[in-house]
């Protein structure tokens, strides 16, 4: 019988430097429906939201290449790209964060630790 171990470890969003800015993006495929989707966070070294977009991209070979971070560390854009999956195809512009980010944002401005397992 083989038996596995779990460690834990506490991942959260890192705000940029005083005065810069973060861009942080997240891209999604969805097997059932064979879509692409994408969603795309801006913020400030506060953590307050600047812009950001959604977008549902359809069905097609896209080649791209990403950095990955862990989705507890990137909720933010993790909404974005969902709510794209439901929209009709092309971009949506948030001027202000959709009402689906707002604790999250309060997650990330005070803080927030999450955890997340890992099997060893």
């Amino acid at each position: 019988m083989r038996s596995s171990s779990c460690e834990e470890a506490l991942i959260k969003w890192h705000p940029p430097e005083d005065s810069w800015l973060k861009l942080n993006v997240d891209c999604s495929f969805w097997s059932h429906t064979g879509e692409i989707s994408c969603g795309r966070a801006l913020r400030d070294s506060d953590g307050r939201w600047v812009a950001g977009f959604s977008k549902k991209m359809g069905k097609r070979c896209w080649e791209v290449t990403c950095r990955h971070t862990l989705r507890e560390g990137n909720r933010l854009t993790n909404v974005l790209t969902n709510l794209a999956h439901r929209m009709p195809y092309g971009l949506c512009n948030w001027s202000e964060p959709p009402q689906e980010c707002n604790s999250i944002l309060y997650d990330d401005l005070r803080g927030l630790w999450l955890p997340r397992g890992f099997s060893g």
